[in-house]
């Protein structure tokens, strides 16, 4: 990520408090998937989205999480699969792809 040692050291901080292992599955080192949750470039986003601003990047990450939980983000693909003509419909009514507008 090109971080200087300020930034390392911070990255490394907010994942011992948030207790995100060092070598998790979603570590930037990790050839995985990033979960957009634990993963290196989400908590590089926080930090660098608030300047740096440790206490702020906290206060927004914590509300994220906390949002995923109370909400059940993590089951939105356990839906998917079991309600395949929900998915459908809401493709085709909402025709979106990840490139943008089809």
């Amino acid at each position: 990520l090109g971080l200087n040692n300020d930034q390392e050291k911070m990255m490394a901080r907010f994942k011992s408090e948030n207790k995100i292992p060092e070598n998790s599955p979603s570590s930037w080192s990790s050839p995985t998937f990033l979960d957009g949750v634990t993963d290196d470039v989400t908590i590089y986003r926080f930090l660098s989205a608030k300047k740096w601003d440790y206490d702020l990047a906290l206060k927004q990450y914590q509300a994220m999480r906390k949002f995923r939980t109370e909400e059940n983000v993590g089951e939105i693909g356990d839906w998917a699969k079991a309600n395949p003509a929900k998915v459908d419909l809401v493709n085709a009514l909402f025709p979106v792809k990840l490139q943008g507008l089809v």
